[in-house]
């Protein structure tokens, strides 16, 4: 769908009572995936860590749950990080130690 291309998914506030599909990340030319203030539930795929292109990710105000995938550390184009408002568990400096271009990141 935006293989080779550039894109944003801006889903937010939409009340998607979902979990994060693994097809998710057939979408390779998305640059910027928001999916804030839903109920989306689980955790979140490790297909995730296809999505090389994104420069912004913002996941706030869900209900995920478990560990944050070390897919998100092959996220090396992140600028912009937002987990806030989840029931993550996980450690920072792991997730992010490849993330170079990140300067934001949001997780409480």
């Amino acid at each position: 769908m935006f293989e080779g291309r550039s894109g944003r998914v801006e889903l937010e506030g939409l009340g998607m009572r979902v979990t994060l599909p693994a097809s998710i990340g057939m979408l390779t030319g998305l640059t910027s995936l928001v999916l804030s203030s839903n109920t989306i539930s689980g955790g979140l795929d490790s297909s995730l860590g296809r999505l090389t292109n994104l420069n912004s990710l913002e996941l706030a105000s869900n209900r995920f749950t478990g560990t944050v995938s070390s897919a998100l550390s092959q996220l090396i184009s992140l600028i912009y990080l937002d987990l806030r408002f989840n029931k993550f568990q996980f450690t920072i400096p792991a997730i992010v130690a490849r993330m170079t271009n990140l300067t934001i990141i949001r997780w409480k």
